[in-house]
């Protein structure tokens, strides 16, 4: 299989650019910062020689690195990280897919971003649960976190927790 990207030196000639100039680059947005700063596709954009412009600028950058839908939505996504631009690169400048025929990428992650273990870097799985078997507050698929109690102070035997005793004003 070989890449889908028709344009891999462009792609490589603005990560370049992001490299030496570190502060040009925010991922996040087209772009931010009085036109300073500039996710891919915007850097995508602006080397089109097309005019800056956030309604056109996924269109515009797209067309110029020669991308897929797929791998433009991967690539643009406003949560890439500057090794995963590079690794898409280094796969498109090799004239290899940067996911395989298997959907992972090199470094073991599908497009959504979970590794073939179902869960993501942070070892969250997809329903936000983390692999020791709690989500993000604390809770587990139960309903209940590591001492027994759900959201609302409510143990598995429908008691809740104690009263807190008010001693006066302080």
């Amino acid at each position: 299989m070989t890449t889908t990207v028709k344009h891999p030196d462009r792609l490589a000639e603005q990560i370049n650019n992001i490299l030496a100039n570190p502060d040009s680059w925010r991922q996040a947005a087209y772009h931010a910062d009085c036109g300073t700063k500039h996710c891919i596709a915007g850097h995508g954009q602006i080397a089109s020689g097309k005019s800056m412009n956030v309604n056109t600028c996924r269109a515009d950058a797209r067309e110029w690195y020669g991308l897929t839908g797929n791998d433009s939505d991967w690539l643009f996504h406003c949560d890439r990280t500057m090794p995963e631009l590079h690794g898409f690169a280094v796969a498109a400048l090799a004239g290899e897919p940067h996911f395989g025929a298997d959907g992972y990428d090199r470094y073991g992650y599908n497009r959504d971003g979970f590794a073939r273990d179902g869960y993501d870097c942070e070892d969250y799985d997809f329903d936000g649960y983390h692999r020791n078997g709690y989500d993000c507050d604390g809770y587990a698929r139960d309903g209940y976190d590591r001492h027994g109690y759900n959201r609302k102070g409510f143990n598995r035997d429908g008691g809740r927790l104690p009263l807190l005793t008010i001693t006066g004003d302080k």
